[in-house]
C-alpha cells in the first residue's frame, strides 16, 4: 500500500507488470508472494495503473497457456480490480478477440463483471459497443460506412455473447433493471444486424437473439419469451426479410403483458425518435416499437399494477 502511494503512475505500472510476470514462476513461494502484493497494490491503487489494455491482453494470453491455480486466481483478480477503476478499457479489450469467445475469455468476463458496483459501468460500455454494426467499417475514401466482414468489426457480436453470460448474474440484477429500455432496443437492432450478417456467414451462433431472450427472462418477462416461442418468433428472426414483422411481434407481446418497464421504455423510445437514429434501419425498428408500445392504455396499466 505504501509503495503504491509513493510511486508515480508509470513506475507503479512497471511494478504491477513485474509482479504479474512473477505469477508464472514455477517457484510456489515467489508466485504466492507476487499474488499477495499484486492484490494489495491494486486494491488501493488500481486507478494509477496505465497500459490497462496491455495488461488485460497479457493475462488472456497467459491464462490460455499452462497456468497454475495461483496464477489463474491472481490474474482473474487483477481483471476484477482493474475493472473497478477502468471498466471501459477492460471491456473494450475483452471485446477485441475472435468470436465466439473461448473458455478463457468467458472466465475473464465473469471476473470483470463480478462486482455489483461496476455493473452499471460495464453495461454502459456494452451499450456503447452495441451502437456499432457488425462488419461495418468507415470507408476512408468516401467517409461513409460500408459492410466488410474482412474488416472484422465483430465487437458488437462479442458484446452480445458477453451479455448472454453476464445478464443472469445476481450482481447485475439492479443494473439490468436500470438499463432495460436501452438494452432492449440495442439488442433488437443487433438482432437485425446479425440477421443480415448471417446471410453471408454460415453456422454463426445468434448471440444477439439469445441475449434478448435472456434479458426478458432476467427482467421477469418469462411469459413474453414463452409467448414468442410459441409463435415460433425466435427461430424466424434469422430471416432478415421478415425481421420487421418479428419486431412488431416482440413489441406486441410486451404490450399484451403490460410489462412493468413500460414508462421507462416509452420515455426512451420518445427520446430516440426525437434525437434521430444513427441509421435508416434503426428508425424503422424504433418507429415500430414506439407505435405499438405507445398504444398501451396507461390507465389500464396502472390498474393492472395495483
Amino acid at each position: 500500500q505504501h509503495v503504491g502511494q509513493s510511486l508515480i503512475p508509470s513506475l507503479l505500472t512497471d511494478f504491477v507488470w513485474n509482479l504479474l510476470m512473477k505469477l508464472s514462476k514455477t517457484n510456489h513461494k515467489t508466485a504466492s508472494e507476487a499474488a499477495s502484493m499484486l492484490k494489495l497494490t491494486l486494491e488501493y491503487h488500481a486507478d494509477k495503473v496505465t497500459m490497462v489494455s496491455k495488461i488485460v491482453d497479457t493475462i488472456y494470453k497467459k491464462l490460455r497457456g499452462n497456468s497454475t491455480h495461483i496464477m489463474n486466481h491472481a490474474m482473474l483478480r487483477v481483471v476484477t480490480l482493474l475493472t473497478r477503476t477502468s471498466p471501459k478499457k477492460v471491456i473494450f479489450q475483452l471485446m477485441d478477440y475472435p468470436v465466439p469467445a473461448d473458455n478463457t475469455l468467458i472466465l475473464m468476463w465473469h471476473a470483470a463483471g463480478s462486482e455489483v458496483s461496476v455493473a452499471p459501468h460495464v453495461l454502459k460500455t456494452f451499450l456503447l459497443i452495441l451502437k456499432g454494426k457488425p462488419g461495418e467499417t468507415q470507408d476512408s475514401s468516401t467517409g461513409g460506412r460500408r459492410l466488410s466482414l474482412d474488416a472484422t468489426n465483430m465487437m458488437p457480436v462479442a458484446a452480445s455473447q458477453a451479455l448472454c453470460t453476464l445478464l443472469p448474474l445476481s450482481s447485475y440484477r439492479k443494473a439490468v433493471a436500470q438499463f432495460f429500455p436501452q438494452l432492449l432496443m440495442a439488442l433488437m437492432l443487433q438482432v437485425f444486424y446479425s440477421s443480415e450478417l448471417r446471410l453471408t456467414t454460415k453456422d454463426k451462433p445468434f448471440f444477439a437473439r439469445d441475449a434478448l431472450r435472456i434479458l426478458l427472462k432476467c427482467s421477469g418477462l418469462q411469459e413474453v419469451d414463452t409467448a414468442l416461442q410459441n409463435m415460433d418468433c425466435w427461430s424466424q428472426f434469422s430471416e432478415v426479410l421478415f425481421h420487421h414483422r418479428r419486431v412488431h411481434f416482440v413489441a406486441k407481446a410486451l404490450s399484451n403483458y403490460r410489462f412493468p418497464q413500460f414508462p421507462e421504455t416509452l420515455h426512451y423510445l420518445y427520446k430516440l425518435s426525437v434525437e434521430g437514429p444513427r441509421r435508416s434501419e434503426d428508425s424503422v425498428i424504433t418507429a415500430i416499437f414506439l407505435t405499438e408500445v405507445s398504444s398501451i392504455d396507461c390507465a389500464q396499466l396502472g390498474s393492472h399494477s395495483l
